[in-house]
C-alpha cells in the first residue's frame, strides 16, 4: 500500500527542517571553514595538537612490534617494510579506488590482539579502577607476546595509545584528559600515560616493563594509518581521517598558524630539515561538538527531533553535529520521527597515523586527514604550529633529523563534535527542535552538537524523538498506546535504524513489529513504516552533508583544496585520501555514499567539472590500534625539538 497525497505531502512539510541541499551544504562548508580557523586559534578545547610532524608518519616502514589499545582494544603491532609488500603486489590504492580495500594493508599487522567490552559499570568506575582493569587487560595481552615470542623481561616494550576522548597534550608521550562524556565518570584534568602505567604495573609479576611511546585521539589514528596505506603520489594524497560510527569525528593536517596560541604543541616531531611554521600537524577536529553548530543552525538543520534527541541526552548540546550523523543517535532519531508521526490528524588521531602508513603517498596521492565517524564524530589533519593557538603548541615536537619546527605540519585532534562548532550550524538552522530535544537530555547539554547531529551514539535517539513528535503532531497517536520501548531514552537503536530498508512498506512492518511489539488497539500501519523510513534517510543524508562540509572546510584550511579557479594543469586530479573509520558511515542507510557523493559536488562546486584534486573516502578500519602501534614504532626513529 502507497501513502495517500495528502498523507506524503504531509510527511515531507514534517520532514522540511532535515532538509539540506548542495546549495546549504556548499554555504556549511564555507562556514566550517571560517569556524575551523577560529577554533585553531582562538578555542582552547578544540583541535588539540599531537607533537609529531606530518612527514613522520609517512617512512615508517621498519619492522618491528609494538602495542596499542581502543577501547579497549589490546594488540601487538607488527610493521613490513614497504618494499617488501610491493614485491608482493604493491601498496597503494589506485585513483578513483575509492571506499574500497587496499593490498597495502598487509603491511600492517595485528598481533595477538583481544578485545574487551567497556560496560556501564566500568564506565562508572573512578579513573584509578578503571585504568586498574585496562591495566590488566593489557597485561593479558602482553603475557600471550611473551610466550609467543620470549620477551625479554626487563626490555620496555614501547606502548602506543589511542583514547577517544579531548586531550591536551604537551608532547607525543603526555597527554591530560580534558573530558571523557559517553557515559564515563572521568570528568577531566587526569594524567593518561601515569594512569596506564600505575594500572599495568599492578598487573605486570614478571612481565616486562612498558614504555609510553606515543598517544593520541581515535581520529588522529585513523589518519596516521591512512597515510601508511593509502600511499601519496602526484595523483592522490591521504587527506582526512573520517569516524562516522557511533560518533562522528575528522583529523586532518593543519599548519601551526590555523590553532590558538595556547593549542600549538611546545614541541613537535619533525623531519630534518622541517621547520614548525612550515609543517601541517595533525588536527583532531572533534567537529561534532557544540562550537561546530552555528553552520547547522544558519541553514536550519536542526530538527525538532533533534532538539529532543539532544534534550534527552546525557550532556545536552555538547554535540549537536554527532546527534545528526553518527550511529548511536540515528535509530533514536526515527524512533522520536516516527512517533510524532503517529501521534497526529514525527574514538581520530591514531586513524590519521594508521591512515598515513597504509595509504602511502606519492605525487599523485596523499593521505591528508583521519576521520571517525561511530559511536562519535572527530577528525585529524595535519597543520601548521602558526595556524594553533600559541598556548597549544607542544612544547618539543618529534620530528625526523633536519626538521625545524616552524617548517613543519604536526596531527592536531580537532574535536569538531564540541560546541565551538556549533555557530556554522546555528547560522544556516540546521539545529532543529529534535536536536535541541536530544541535547537537552543528554550528560552535557549543549557539549556536542555536531556529533549529536553526525554520530551513531545519537543517531538512533535523534530518530525515536522525530517518531514520536511525527506520531503525536501528524497522526494524533496517543503516547499511552505506544510500546513501552519507544518512550525510553534509547529505546531505538542505531543500529535499528542503520538496516531500516529498503522501502518496502510491508517488510519495514514487520521489522517495526519484531523490535517494538504492539497491544491493541494501537498497530504498525504502512504509513507509519514508510515514514520512518524516510525519517531515518533524512537524518543520514543530514549527517552525510554536515560531515562532508566540515571534510572539505578542514582540507581547505589545511590547504591541500586549492582556491576556486587555481588549476594544476594536470591530466588527473590527486587524491586526497580521507581514511574512515566506525560502523555508523560504513552502515547506516547510505551514509558512506551519500558523504562520497557530497564531497565530489562541493569540490564540483568550487572547481569546475575537471578539477585538480578529488577527495576520496578510503576505509581504515582499526586504525585505532594500527596507528598507536605506528605511532610508537614513528617516536623511535625521530628526534624532539622545541618549539
Amino acid at each position: 500500500m502507497t501513502m495517500s497525497s495528502d498523507t506524503r505531502l504531509s510527511l515531507q512539510d514534517f520532514l522540511q527542517p532535515l532538509h539540506v541541499d548542495l546549495d546549504t551544504i556548499h554555504s556549511l562548508a564555507k562556514a566550517f571553514y571560517h569556524n575551523f580557523i577560529h577554533l585553531a586559534a582562538d578555542d582552547l578545547a578544540q583541535f588539540l595538537p599531537t607533537p609529531i610532524s606530518e612527514s613522520i608518519l609517512k617512512p615508517v616502514s621498519k619492522s618491528g612490534h609494538g602495542s596499542g589499545g581502543s577501547n579497549l582494544r589490546v594488540g601487538f603491532i607488527e610493521l613490513s617494510p614497504e618494499e617488501a609488500v610491493s614485491r608482493e603486489g604493491g601498496h597503494g590504492l589506485t585513483n578513483g579506488a575509492s571506499n574500497g580495500v587496499s593490498n597495502a594493508a598487509t603491511r600492517v599487522a595485528r598481533l595477538k590482539e583481544q578485545s574487551w567490552p567497556i560496560a556501564e559499570h566500568l564506565k562508572s568506575m573512578n579513573d584509578t579502577k578503571l585504568f586498574d582493569w585496562i591495566g590488566e587487560c593489557i597485561a593479558a595481552v602482553v603475557t600471550e607476546g611473551c610466550r609467543a615470542w620470549a620477551l625479554a623481561a626487563d626490555e620496555p616494550i614501547p606502548l602506543g595509545i589511542t583514547f577517544s576522548f579531548p586531550m591536551v597534550q604537551r608532547s607525543l608521550n603526555e597527554a591530560s584528559i580534558i573530558a571523557m562524556g559517553k557515559g564515563f565518570a572521568i570528568h577531566g584534568d587526569v594524567e593518561l600515560g601515569s594512569l596506564l602505567l600505575t594500572g599495568y604495573n599492578k598487573s605486570r609479576r614478571e612481565l616486562p616493563p612498558i614504555r609510553i611511546a606515543a598517544i593520541a585521539n581515535d581520529s588522529v589514528s585513523t589518519l596516521v594509518s591512512f597515510n601508511y596505506l593509502y600511499g601519496e603520489d602526484s595523483r592522490k594524497k591521504a587527506a582526512m581521517g573520517l569516524i562516522v560510527g557511533t560518533g562522528c569525528n575528522a583529523t586532518i593536517p593543519l599548519k601551526l598558524a590555523a590553532l590558538h596560541e595556547s593549542k600549538r604543541p611546545a614541541r613537535i616531531s619533525l623531519l630534518p630539515g622541517e621547520a614548525p611554521e612550515q609543517v601541517r600537524i595533525a588536527v583532531n577536529t572533534e567537529w561534532s561538538i557544540k562550537g561546530s553548530a552555528p553552520p547547522l543552525q544558519k541553514l536550519g538543520l536542526i530538527t525538532r527531533w533533534d532538539e529532543a534527541l539532544d534534550a534527552a541526552g546525557e550532556m545536552p548540546g555538547f554535540q549537536p553535529l554527532e546527534y545528526m550523523t553518527a550511529g548511536r543517535y540515528l535509530g533514536e532519531l526515527g524512533r522520536l520521527m516516527l512517533l510524532d508521526y503517529l501521534d497526529s490528524p514525527n574514538d581520530s588521531v591514531s586513524t590519521l597515523v594508521s591512515f598515513n602508513y597504509i595509504y602511502g603517498e606519492d605525487s599523485r596521492k596523499k593521505a591528508a586527514m583521519g576521520l571517525i565517524v561511530g559511536t562519535g564524530c572527530n577528525a585529524t589533519i595535519p597543520l601548521k604550529l602558526a595556524a594553533l593557538h600559541e598556548s597549544k603548541r607542544p612544547a618539543r615536537i618529534s620530528l625526523l633529523p633536519g626538521e625545524a619546527p616552524e617548517q613543519v605540519r604536526i596531527a592536531v585532534n580537532t574535536e569538531w563534535s564540541i560546541k565551538g562548532s556549533a555557530p556554522p550550524l546555528q547560522k544556516l538552522g540546521l539545529i532543529t527542535r529534535w536536536d535541541e530535544a536530544l541535547d537537552a537530555a543528554g550528560e552535557m547539554p549543549g557539549f556536542q552538537p555536531l556529533e549529536y547531529m553526525t554520530a551513531g551514539r545519537y543517531l538512533g535517539e535523534l530518530g525515536r524523538l522525530m517518531l514520536l513528535d511525527y506520531l503525536d503532531s501528524r497522526l494524533g497517536v496517543d503516547a499511552s498506546a505506544l510500546p513501552s520501548a519507544l518512550l525510553t531514552r534509547h529505546g531505538m537503536t542505531t543500529t535499528f535504524l542503520s538496516h531500516f530498508r529498503p522501502l518496502d512498506p510491508e517488510a519495514l512492518v514487520s521489522q517495526l513489529e519484531t523490535e517494538f511489539p504492539t497491544k491493541a488497539p494501537f498497530q504498525w500501519t504502512t504509513d507509519m513504516a514508510t515514514a520512518l523510513y524516510h525519517m531515518s534517510k533524512a537524518i543520514e543524508v543530514r549527517a552525510a552533508g554536515i560531515v562532508s562540509a566540515a571534510v572539505v572546510a578542514l582540507l581547505r584550511m589545511a590547504g591541500d583544496i586549492p582556491e576556486a579557479g587555481d588549476s594544476s594543469g594536470a591530466e588527473e586530479p590527486r587524491e586526497l585520501g580521507v581514511g574512515y573509520t566506525g560502523g555508523c558511515i560504513a552502515h547506516f542507510q547510505d551514509y558512506l555514499h551519500d558523504t562520497q557523493r557530497f564531497l565530489d559536488e562541493l569540490v564540483a562546486r568550487d572547481l569546475g567539472d575537471k578539477p585538480p584534486v578529488r577527495i576520496v573516502l578510503s576505509p581504515c578500519h582499526d586504525g585505532g590500534i594500527k596507528g598507536a602501534g605506528i605511532l610508537a614504532a614513528a617516536a623511535e626513529s625521530s628526534l624532539d625539538r622545541e618549539t
